[in-house]
Parts: C-alpha cells; structure tokens; sequence
C-alpha cells in the first residue's frame, strides 16, 4: 500500500464510519425496492409467457425464472412473436434488477465487516455517557468498572477493537482529531477522560475536546506538571498525576503498612464507590463535622472553591455550590 493510500486512510478514518451509516439506510430501502420489482417482473413475464404461450402457468414461471438467472436450459423457447417479445422484456428488465440485487447485498456484506473493522457495531450513546478518550493500560480497568455498574460510556481510540470488552461502544479515530470527536456526542455527556502515553495527545485532546464542548467535565491523566498547569489556564483543573499518585500510594504505605490495601478497597469495592453530590439545603453554613454526623454514608471531604477539604486539620462550613464526597453503596 502506497504512503498516499496510507495517508488517506488516516486522515478520511472518520468518513467511512459516516460513509458506511449512509449506505446501511441507503442500501436497505433500494435492495427491498429492487427485490420486490424484480419478482413483479418476473411473476408478471411468467404470467404473460403463459398466456400468449398457451402453456400451464408454473411452466411459465419455470421458464421466467430461468431466463432471470441466466441459466437458460433451452427446454422451454418461445414459438410466437408475442412470446418472443416478452422474452425480451424479461432479459432487458429482469436480468439486469437481479444483478443490482446481488451487487446490494454484496456491498450490505462489505459494509458489516467495514463497520466492525472501525469499530461501529456497537450503538453509540447519544446522552448522559462517560467519554474515554485515548487508551492505556490503565483505561481498561476504567472500562470494566463503567460496563460493570452499567453506567452508559464510549471509548475513542486509534487502536483494535478486540482489546476491548465485547459489545463496549466504541469509535475508531484520532482522538486528537475534532471530526472524530464530534462523533462521541461531546456536548451531551456527562464527563469525559483523557489519557494517552504521550502528554502532546493528551494536551491536544483536552483543547480539542473544550472547544467542542466547554461545558463538559472533563478529567484528565498526565504525567507531566507543564501539561497539567497548561490545562488549568484552560480552566480544565481536574487532572490527575499519575506518577504522584502512584508515589504518594507507595510513600504512605511505607508510613502505614495497610494504606494502599485501604485505598485499593475503596476504589475496587464491588459494593461501595466514591460518590460526588450536591449539598443538601439545610447543610449551607453548617460544619463539615455536623454533616458527617447527619449523613447516612461515610462522608470523606467536600470540593468547595476549587479544592478537596478533607476536614482533619480545620473544620469549614458548607458553602453553596460545594460538592460532598461519599463512600456509598454502588447504585444498581
């Protein structure tokens, strides 16, 4: 394959999933309507050769059907003017409707493996998804979590859909590209995360992703400090370090044995998660001690004015906007 091809390739990747969506609506309507013309001209040869023929009408269904399909065995001919017009009709019309069929249902079947081979089998969410952009080691533990809550998501990746779990929505595409972003329904998901291996995709991807949709909570995994400062004069502040989160797990394992056993059970618990929700009316400018006392599940802290106060050290009031974070039974 020549370097032009490859370049077309990449850069048209998300025309032929749109490409192949129009054929499915295109070629279903014309195959029934070519299908349905076809039997009606050749019931109504049949019936014709019948009559003019003065010959039993399944012989004159046999004798249409075999002229439709070219196979033409000779045993029955036409022997009348009439009969030999309506042979011609039958060839002219019918033959060639067969042949556009057939080339409908070849092209049905190239479009079923063009489909899998970009990753569009699957239905796409439309709204209130979590979009996976990018994907790493990491990211699939991220992906059984999501599919195991059964909470609606997308993954947007240049890589083979085989790696991911069986029947995962998913589209295949530079993620770094806005044509195949605007695939994944940005503007009407509920979050979006980012993580790639190198931190110029993850940068490029973040841009990306706030001009599309600025209003989109999006959370973002670099290893780099330079990217992480850059997406916050973006006004993207949720990102996550993963070497520093990894060393401060290892670091306060060293100080407590159990810390990351701890931490592991909080996050890969079966029956519990970390939950973020809104405060409740009644607790604006109360303590963050007397909510602890008043909520039914473990409160962990609260993010109020662009923070996460855990409220060991000092003991701040809710204010509004602030949102309460959980331990709390996984919602089924």
């Amino acid at each position: 394959m020549s370097d032009h091809v490859v370049g077309w390739i990449d850069k048209e990747s998300t025309m032929l999933p749109l490409l192949t969506l129009l054929l499915k609506k295109i070629s279903s309507k014309a195959t029934w309507i070519v299908l349905i013309f076809a039997c009606i001209a050749t019931v109504a040869g049949a019936v014709l050769f019948s009559v003019f023929e003065h010959v039993p009408l399944f012989t004159g269904i046999y004798w249409a059907i075999t002229t439709a399909t070219t196979v033409g065995y000779g045993d029955i001919t036409p022997n009348n003017t009439a009969g030999r017009l309506i042979a011609i009709g039958v060839m002219i019309i019918v033959i060639p409707a067969f042949g556009a069929l057939f080339a409908l249902m070849s092209t049905g079947l190239m479009e079923m493996r063009i489909r899998r081979l970009f990753g569009m089998d699957t239905n796409i969410p439309s709204s209130g998804h979590i979009v996976i952009l990018g994907y790493m080691p990491e990211t699939r533990i991220v992906i059984d979590e999501l599919a195991h809550t059964q909470s609606p998501h997308l993954v947007v990746a240049d890589i083979d859909s085989n790696v991911l779990p069986r029947e995962t929505p998913f589209i295949k595409g530079d993620p770094t590209e806005e044509s195949v972003l605007r695939l994944a329904h940005l503007p009407f998901a509920k979050q979006a995360l980012i993580a790639a291996p190198r931190d110029g995709e993850v940068l490029e991807m973040a841009i990306a992703v706030h001009h599309l949709a600025p209003d989109l909570a999006i959370l973002v995994s670099t290893k780099s400090d330079k990217v992480a400062r850059a997406l916050q004069a973006l006004g993207i502040s949720r990102t996550v370090s993963t070497d520093d989160l990894l060393g401060h797990t290892l670091a306060k394992s060293l100080e407590a044995p159990h810390a990351a056993e701890l931490l592991l059970r909080m996050v890969n618990s079966d029956k519990y998660c970390i939950k973020e929700v809104p405060i409740r009316t009644e607790w604006l400018d109360q303590p963050l001690s007397a909510v602890r006392k008043q909520h039914e599940h473990v409160v962990l802290g609260i993010a109020q004015n662009g923070e996460v106060i855990l409220g060991i050290e000092h003991d701040p009031k809710i204010t509004e906007n602030a949102m309460i974070l959980l331990l709390a039974p996984h919602d089924r």
